[in-house]
């Protein structure tokens, strides 16, 4: 009777495990993982056991959350982000699991946010970032990852509020703020150079986060 405990033990911890833990995806079909409710959270799409297709994710409301294409196992193609009201939010493209070429981020109004360029997976070209009405916020420019040349930002009414410059190094070395008649100061000379290499402004560059999910049950 004592020898039945550890088996019986053994037992339930085996029927307290997920159903997924026991699954897995397929060499070639899709794979689906839900949640508890039944609600379908992300579908991938296998050939010889790689990733192979669009790869979707869900928001618990069922609406489309993101959708990025695949090839061998890596990211290739277009990539796009939604709003859970069906608005398009962010749309770039990968090469070889990089992001490479345009990319544009939306206001949940529709409006242009941001629009960027990557080459290999890092900031190459200009960037431009638009306040909600649509008017410029910030310009700068990237050279394989890092920032340089002039960066402006400008005021809500149109008007440059801020030039800086930088190095090819990415640094900071001069400074203008503009008053409000939009007469520049004299440019500040950086006492030492600030190693920069990012965006001053909130990066909008970057992908919608996959956070952890809930307790899933996986479906073939």
């Amino acid at each position: 009777m004592r020898n039945m405990f550890p088996a019986l033990a053994l037992f339930l911890t085996f029927l307290s495990m997920p159903a997924h833990a026991a699954n897995k995806p397929p060499a070639d079909g899709i794979w689906q993982v839900f949640d508890r409710d039944n609600v379908l959270l992300r579908e991938e799409h296998y050939k010889t056991s790689q990733l192979d297709g669009d790869v979707k994710t869900f928001y618990p409301s069922g609406a489309l959350k993101e959708i990025t294409a695949y090839l061998g196992g890596k990211r290739e193609g277009p990539s796009k982000a939604y709003y859970e009201n069906g608005s398009l939010q962010v749309e770039s493209a990968y090469e070889d699991n990089n992001l490479d070429g345009l990319s544009k981020r939306y206001y949940d109004n529709g409006r242009l946010e941001s629009v960027w360029y990557y080459k290999e997976g890092r900031l190459h070209g200009d960037k431009k970032v638009f306040y909600r009405n649509g008017s410029p916020k910030q310009i700068s420019s990237y050279q394989n990852g890092v920032i340089n040349g002039t960066v402006l930002t400008y005021a809500d009414n149109g008007q440059v509020s801020v030039e800086e410059q930088y190095n090819k190094e990415g640094a900071l070395i001069g400074r203008k703020e503009y008053t409000g008649d939009n007469a520049a100061s004299s440019l500040q000379a950086m006492p030492k150079p600030q190693p920069s290499g990012k965006d001053p402004a909130k990066d909008p560059g970057k992908e919608p986060g996959k956070g952890p999910a809930k307790a899933v049950t996986a479906k073939l």
